[in-house]
């Protein structure tokens, strides 16, 4: 059972350009097949359900809105 689910809504999308160590890129694009949807949601929800579970980073970004 795929721990990201295929996305439900859309949301506005914006452009960032990053780089990925080479080993982690090939195990985004091969979990988006396994799921089929996008490297960009994948990555939308890494970021969203990694850094939720960090309570010092949301008290500080609560702090600093």
């Amino acid at each position: 059972m795929p721990i990201i689910k295929a996305r439900a809504n859309r949301v506005r999308i914006v452009r960032h350009i990053c780089r990925l160590q080479e080993p982690n890129r090939d195990t985004l694009l091969a979990y988006a097949r396994f799921i089929g949807d996008s490297a960009d949601y994948i990555l939308n929800q890494l970021i969203e359900t990694t850094l939720a579970r960090d309570r010092e980073f949301t008290t500080w970004r609560a702090e600093h809105a």
